[in-house]
């Protein structure tokens, strides 16, 4: 019996154990991908089972057939089958860390580094694709939607065969890289937080080997910071052969913002200011990034200015409403140290 494996395994290794129906020294390799089965028994029984070691597998992920032929003692073909028997490999480790090389305060636009160490070889007319959520998944306009890494339409080259716009990146050992980003366009709303933008590296100088690292740094305008200091937990990484085969993947790849961007502005108007009145204040903030769902807003009123628990009823805002959310509302959370929150705020949009 010949069993025939796909380009891309090796089975030169191969050392076998007869489970049922063979001899004990049954196999041995013809070649890296043949392997020939002998001492089989008889046919007095309709199946036999083999179990093979060392198997070297392809650096890709695929399902792979495997033909087997049965041959007589002359070596003429008795049966032949390739539909019964395959093999299925899954992706290897890919490591990736993120890190700012400019800027590190939410929103803001900046360079940042990418840090990719494989577990299996990277071939040099292979490329990696990095996956990056939306930058507003809280617009209720897909008019607003933006992305993290910045490319312009207008001036940024589209590349057809990659479908996206290529924007400036380096590398020190791989001077060649081109960086093309896709951008995804949701058809919806409710599409947006699903919606993936790619991020694609192609063009490396050599096979990149395991455990090298690929720097990759984009330019200094190319990647926003994530809105909030929130870390961002869904960015993916994934390596692919010059034929588009998974070879190793990751999700586990996160990026923050350590630093909260600062209120542009607060205007605080009172209805009045003669000493121990009554009075009311209108509040006007101008917030450097837009309100993502769910966002709140605190506000700490000085301790010389009396507000009380029981009076929160008289609180209200000017804010507006939204017909996706409740009314805006404010509410005493702090009555010790006077800490207003303002909740069921409007998203961006």
């Amino acid at each position: 019996m010949l069993l025939s494996f796909p380009a891309g395994f090796n089975i030169t290794a191969v050392t076998c154990q007869s489970v049922y129906g063979l001899s004990v020294s049954a196999c041995a390799s013809q070649s890296s991908q043949v392997l020939r089965v002998t001492g089989l028994f008889p046919n007095t029984d309709v199946y036999s089972l083999l179990s093979l070691s060392r198997v070297g597998l392809p650096g890709y992920v695929g399902e792979f057939p495997i033909t087997v032929q049965v041959l007589n003692g002359t070596n003429g073909v008795i049966g032949q089958s390739t539909a019964l028997f395959a093999v299925s490999t899954t992706p290897g480790s890919l490591a990736m860390t993120i890190q700012s090389v400019g800027s590190t305060t939410a929103g803001d636009i900046t360079g940042v580094q990418f840090s990719i160490v494989p577990a299996d070889p990277i071939p040099q007319n292979g490329n990696v694709k990095i996956s990056l959520p939306k930058w507003s998944p809280g617009t209720q306009d897909l008019q607003n939607v933006q992305s993290m890494i910045q490319y312009s339409a207008a001036s940024d080259r589209f590349i057809v065969g990659q479908l996206g716009y290529q924007i400036d990146c380096s590398s020190s050992a791989h001077p060649s890289l081109v960086c093309t980003v896709s951008p995804a366009n949701p058809l919806s709303v409710s599409a947006i937080p699903a919606s993936i933008d790619v991020l694609t590296v192609s063009g490396l100088s050599t096979t990149l080997q395991p455990g090298v690292t690929l720097s990759l740094q984009l330019g200094l305008s190319r990647f926003r910071n994530p809105p909030s200091t929130k870390p961002v937990t869904t960015i993916a990484v994934t390596s692919f052969t010059g034929s588009q085969q998974i070879i190793g993947s990751s999700t586990s790849a996160s990026y923050q913002a350590s630093q909260p961007a600062n209120v542009q502005q607060v205007l605080v108007t009172p209805a009045a200011t003669k000493i121990n009145d009554q009075t009311s204040y209108d509040f006007q903030i101008t917030l450097p990034l837009p309100l993502q769902v769910g966002a709140t807003i605190r506000i700490g009123i000085p301790l010389q200015i009396g507000i009380t628990a029981a009076g929160t009823s008289l609180l209200y805002s000017a804010a507006g409403s939204s017909p996706l959310y409740q009314a805006p509302h404010m509410a005493v959370v702090d009555p010790v140290n006077q800490i207003i929150e303002l909740t069921g705020l409007i998203p961006s949009s």
